[in-house]
């Protein structure tokens, strides 16, 4: 079930399209302050973001700055919802990364749960997410690297350290699950590089998916597709078998 959070000052707003999209089968919590938003960012991750610019205190366009700049939060797509428009915040709010802007006089809640599932069907890819924080991954990671770092990940408990890590393991693991994937689907090889894949998405844009026994299988697949693809030989029977049961986990 897809969560939403509603952060506008005006509670007769967030009561009635709380109950709207709520009707409508989403999880929906409300905020009516930057500070109130930014708590409850912290005790749960929505899957969107509706957000009023013209707030008292900490303005919308202040607390999409905020958000932007947690890593956890970063790519949380966010609607602009607002009963009226100052250019200047506008090109502010479009700058930091806006779906879309709705008026609200213009934007009944048909429309708006209309364009939320919209958005919402669009499942974000760990391509799109590495696009726009290309600056911060280096260039030079190669899969020697990766046993650093899926150590690092199935060590570390930090959010914000897994979300880092998991975009240099895809980094650094890129050319072995491309060719993985170029494989016939019905190899191994190719069902087990399309499967690391999906999960490798998942956990990225699901953080609340990053468990221990998906660290684990998660590094195990890794390892395995590293090792077979570097052998440049069909694998032996084992590693058919060992491959097949990663496989098995990966899909459960």
């Amino acid at each position: 079930m897809k969560s939403i959070l509603l952060i506008d000052d005006d509670q007769f707003v967030t009561t009635l399209y709380k109950a709207k999209l709520q009707s409508e089968g989403f999880t929906v919590d409300a905020a009516h302050s930057g500070n109130e938003a930014l708590e409850k960012l912290g005790q749960n991750r929505p899957d969107a973001i509706v957000l009023d610019l013209n707030m008292p205190g900490i303005s919308g366009v202040e607390l999409l700055k905020a958000i932007r700049d947690v890593p956890l939060w970063r790519h949380i797509p966010v609607i602009v919802f607002s009963s009226g428009y100052i250019r200047t915040l506008v090109d502010e709010a479009t700058r930091l990364g806006v779906y879309k802007f709705f008026a609200k006089a213009q934007c009944p809640p048909k429309m708006l749960i209309s364009e939320i599932k919209d958005l919402l069907s669009r499942e974000p890819t760990i391509a799109s997410f590495l696009a726009a924080d290309a600056a911060a991954i280096p260039e030079d990671l190669t899969a020697d690297d990766l046993p650093t770092l899926l150590a690092m990940f199935t060590s570390s408990e930090d959010p914000a350290t897994l979300h880092s890590v998991l975009q240099k393991i895809y980094k650094a693991s890129r050319s072995h699950v491309t060719r993985a994937l170029e494989a016939n689907d019905g190899t191994v090889q190719g069902q087990l590089g399309h499967a690391l894949e999906k999960l490798i998405e998942d956990l990225y844009a699901h953080p609340e998916h990053v468990t221990e026994s998906t660290k684990q299988t998660l590094a195990a697949g890794l390892q395995k597709l590293v090792r077979v693809e570097e052998e440049k030989s069909k694998p032996a029977l084992e590693s058919e078998m060992a491959l097949k049961g990663l496989l098995r986990s990966l899909e459960e």
